[in-house]
């Protein structure tokens, strides 16, 4: 028995040693070595943001950074119960609100686990996002917390961790494109079946940000498709079917401006560059959703619902309706309409028309949202990918 038990303590030190996927290691929650994905170590971050901050109201950092109380985040979910009736979080006892973020644990962390597949070169950028969470949480301790020197510690770290995390973004993407790349005439009839007023464009390729300053670090782009089809399928460097926020003025399509303001779908195609010369390597085109948890003590699930027609009409109404405002350079707050940056403008052009569509991923106390945040949101599906080589 004694040499049985030898024999699985050691397996078991090679597992701890190799990591579970035999080569990755990541850190544990508790600072020792341990088997636990990137998905997994955001989603228990989040919740410790939570309980840190659950009972302290927003507040202004000294930048002038707006917060939101992290209980509004589990506030504004669409939970049901089995009868299909609205319940709040709010309205949950303290037993129910735990049983409820057990399954909130495990529903996130399957819809992000599908999203990094899906999309390789988010995984470097939880891993950014986890370094800079743990790092500002250090600075904080229970009954003296600040979300103000939180947020203005979490800034700083992510804007070094992602500049650290351009590299592996773009490696990402390069190592998982396929062997047969580019766009043919199928592929561009295939992505016009998708082309639906309000859904949306995203990358993270570093070279291509929608601004090469920032008050913040916005990697990658984003822009609403506004426009349902275009004049030739074969040939559509020049049609204008997206609207976008750039803060470089020196774009071909830019006149001179920088804001919001109609975009070549060439560049989402990797025919156009951007001012520095550099081309869009991958294209991704998200759906909005809503993500409704049924909850039961027993069978809780979720199950989605999408946009009707009138719905999609009315975003793209308020996105065009936004041409001409200036690039929002102090994005701290998202909910600002006299000024607008790429990912902003296609997160608040649903949140205009419903709450609901809340295609923000991000932490939760932030009123910032980046092009990541709207790909890992549960509230956005993945409907086509295609990569520019």
């Amino acid at each position: 028995m004694n040499k049985v038990l030898a024999v699985i303590s050691i397996l078991f030190s090679i597992l701890i040693l190799f990591g579970c996927d035999m080569g990755l290691n990541e850190p544990s929650l508790d600072g020792v070595n341990g088997c636990i994905t990137e998905e997994e170590r955001y989603v228990e971050n989040f919740l410790k943001v939570y309980d840190m901050f659950k009972d302290i109201q927003p507040e202004t950092t000294t930048t002038g950074a707006a917060s939101q109380a992290p209980q509004d985040y589990f506030n504004g979910l669409d939970i049901q119960d089995t009868n299909g009736n609205p319940v709040s979080f709010s309205e949950f006892s303290e037993e129910q609100k735990q049983y409820f973020l057990e399954y909130w644990k495990t529903a996130r962390k399957e819809d992000l686990k599908k999203k990094i597949n899906e999309s390789p070169e988010l995984l470097p950028y939880l891993k950014a996002q986890n370094n800079a969470i743990e790092a500002s949480l250090s600075t904080q301790s229970k009954g003296a917390a600040s979300i103000s020197s939180f947020l203005e510690s979490y800034n700083g770290q992510l804007a070094w961790e992602l500049e650290a995390a351009k590299k592996d973004i773009d490696a990402a993407i390069d190592e998982n494109a396929p062997q047969t790349r580019g766009y043919g005439d199928t592929s561009l009839a295939y992505l016009q079946s998708y082309y639906r007023w309000g859904n949306f464009f995203t990358n993270l390729s570093s070279a291509t940000s929608s601004s090469s300053t920032s008050s913040i670090n916005i990697s990658g782009h984003a822009a609403l498709l506004t426009e349902a089809s275009v004049w030739n399928p074969l040939w559509t460097n020049n049609s204008y079917i997206t609207v976008a926020a750039w803060g470089n003025h020196l774009n071909s399509w830019a006149n001179g401006f920088e804001g919001v303001c109609y975009e070549p779908l060439g560049y989402w195609l990797g025919r156009i560059p951007v001012a520095d010369g550099t081309r869009e390597k991958v294209m991704s085109l998200y759906t909005p959703r809503n993500q409704i948890y049924v909850f039961d003590w027993f069978n809780s699930y979720y199950k989605y619902t999408y946009p009707t027609e009138s719905e999609r009409i009315k975003a793209k109404n308020y996105a065009r309706s936004k041409i001409g405002r200036p690039y929002n350079w102090f994005p701290f707050d998202q909910t600002v309409t006299s000024a607008f940056y790429c990912s902003q403008l296609v997160w608040r052009s649903w949140n205009y028309v419903n709450s609901k569509y809340n295609i923000d991923g991000g932490l939760g106390i932030c009123w910032w949202v980046t092009p990541a945040d709207l790909m890992t949101s549960g509230d956005s599906k993945l409907v086509f990918r295609s990569y520019n080589y």
